[in-house]
């Protein structure tokens, strides 16, 4: 994740008895945050169930397995893009 310190170096200060704004020229560090730029889209992790993964639930079931052709590859590509997210 990554993050960026920004600070206000010249911002405006109101006198609550004066009307006029003057800028200031000292740092003031109570007005810091730090902004999240990082990915705020995350990739959910993929479930081997959308990709063509049949579990067996009964004996008279079909058998556990893969039942959709190049659905293992396409499901190794999702997890790697899930992982590469961290």
């Amino acid at each position: 994740m990554k993050r960026c310190r920004l600070k206000r170096f010249n911002f405006q200060i109101k006198n609550k008895m004066s009307k006029e704004n003057r800028t200031s020229d000292n740092q003031q560090n109570g007005n810091d945050f730090i902004a999240d730029v990082s990915n705020s889209a995350l990739i959910e992790k993929p479930k081997k169930e959308k990709y063509g993964w049949h579990t067996q639930e009964s004996f008279d079931d079909l058998p556990s397995g893969w039942q959709i052709e190049g659905g293992e590859e396409a499901y190794e590509e999702a997890l790697k893009k899930y992982n590469a997210q961290f």
